[in-house]
């Protein structure tokens, strides 16, 4: 049994299974300002929900967990997702420090996770049932 492992998101998109499911999904444009990041979340969920069965992880509420725990840290500082995607200087560096250490905590608790912060955004997962 392997300690976790990690995906590279950008992988998926090789695979036209995912690709088909994903293109699916509502989206949010990176720079929209009026969906709010409440609004942002379930879609986020759906998201994950998907990229979860396309990894073989079978743990989706962490994801989602982390998702929402995620969102709260970005609401102090943002509306919207555009916003956040604008932030600059303090600001920015204090969301990075914050998903920084949410992403610590969850491989503190071996929980499966989005490694936010570094690099493509790569899944860590910790499923017994991925061999």
């Amino acid at each position: 049994m392997r300690e976790f492992v990690e995906a590279d998101l950008q992988a998926l998109f090789e695979k036209s299974e995912f690709v088909a499911a994903y293109a699916a999904l509502p989206k949010v444009p990176s720079d929209d300002t009026t969906t709010t990041l409440d609004e942002w979340l379930p879609i986020d969920h759906q998201q994950s929900a998907v990229i979860c069965q396309a990894l073989g992880c079978a743990h989706i509420e962490h994801h989602k967990e982390q998702q929402t725990l995620r969102i709260a840290i970005l609401k102090k500082f943002a509306r919207t997702f555009g916003e956040y995607m604008r932030l600059e200087g303090d600001a920015r560096v204090a969301v990075k420090a914050e998903e920084t250490a949410l992403t610590h905590q969850f491989q503190e608790a071996r929980k499966c996770h989005r490694n936010f912060g570094e690099g493509d955004i790569p899944v860590r997962c910790y499923c017994d049932e991925r061999a």
